[in-house]
């Protein structure tokens, strides 16, 4: 799928994403939003927008994307994450599945961060739960709200996460890059260390010097039979997924493995390895962090929750 949007992107489709008020349950055709979109998206020239559809969140279940879109359909569009909090049902969507929507900019029509909106997220949710038991009706809720947003501001302040935070979640609830300026953040890290998609490897010779960036999604530390630590991982971009090796020497040089953790961004360098019995491998020599402390760590989260649903299922 990763593949097929960058394709699309190339032929001038702005891939919009999720959102509450016009995802459906499918991609679907949005060229009214492209009025909509940042400054930068409105210099691109573009044939056409495609809208990222809420079945397309990993983690988010397809019943609770119909739940939201019949509650759409049934009421109109939603006003607010507080709104959104008082009509759908806590049993259709839990606390896990609002954060995935949050986090992929699915009510960026508030206009509020969604870093202050991820942080005051159980601050909307305990007063809708108030506001159902009281039997409160939804149009007496404005001046909540804007009371609301603006005890928010005050607490949280107003800055959104950076561009590698955001890349993470794209990259871990959808699969690829969605947001024009992630799309442009890759793409200045593949200019600067000279990577290469990952799904272009297999056009390139065995034992050839690639270097690759991304999302790292899986990680094994493993000792040797001489008892030197290595590691296996697995590192995702837009376009895929490569299985990669440090061997021992290379992660005795890495010297500091905080730096190799599930959901980092990092560039690997190494050589690329065609084998008969498991396919594409890529022999890692360097390893170049991407992005601070807090985006790691909010990247891992994120990382280990994704594997922990598929574990599941």
């Amino acid at each position: 799928l990763g593949a097929a949007v960058e394709e699309a992107r190339r032929w001038g489709v702005v891939m919009l994403g999720p959102c509450v008020n016009r995802s459906t349950d499918r991609f679907a055709v949005d060229n009214d939003a492209l009025e909509s979109i940042t400054p930068e998206g409105k210099g691109q020239q573009s044939v056409g927008a495609i809208r990222v559809p809420l079945t397309a969140i990993r983690g988010l279940g397809a019943e609770a994307a119909r739940h939201i879109i019949a509650m759409r359909t049934a009421f109109g569009p939603f006003t607010s994450l507080l709104d959104f909090r008082q009509r759908i049902e806590r049993g259709m969507l839990d606390r896990r599945g609002l954060l995935a929507l949050i986090k992929l900019g699915a009510f960026d029509f508030t206009a509020l961060p969604r870093a202050q909106l991820a942080m005051a997220e159980q601050v909307y949710s305990a007063t809708a739960d108030l506001l159902l038991a009281s039997d409160r009706h939804p149009a007496a809720i404005a001046p909540l709200e804007e009371g609301l947003t603006e005890l928010v501001v005050r607490a949280a302040g107003a800055l959104e996460w950076p561009p590698e935070v955001l890349a993470a979640d794209e990259l871990a609830y959808l699969g690829f890059y969605v947001g024009s300026d992630l799309h442009k953040h890759a793409m200045r890290i593949a200019e600067e260390f000279s990577t290469i998609d990952i799904a272009q490897l297999g056009a390139h010779p065995h034992n050839a010097p690639v270097s690759i960036a991304g999302l790292v999604t899986s990680l094994r530390v493993r000792q040797t039979k001489k008892g030197e630590e290595m590691a296996w991982l697995s590192i995702s971009d837009a376009s895929g997924s490569v299985s990669c090796a440090l061997f021992p020497n290379a992660y005795q040089r890495l010297g500091q493995p905080a730096v190799l953790r599930e959901g980092a961004f990092l560039v690997a360098r190494g050589r690329l390895a065609h084998e008969e019995a498991t396919g594409t491998n890529v022999w890692v020599d360097t390893i170049i962090a991407l992005s601070g402390v807090g985006a790691h760590l909010r990247a891992l989260a994120t990382a280990v929750d994704h594997q922990a649903d598929r574990a599941r299922t």
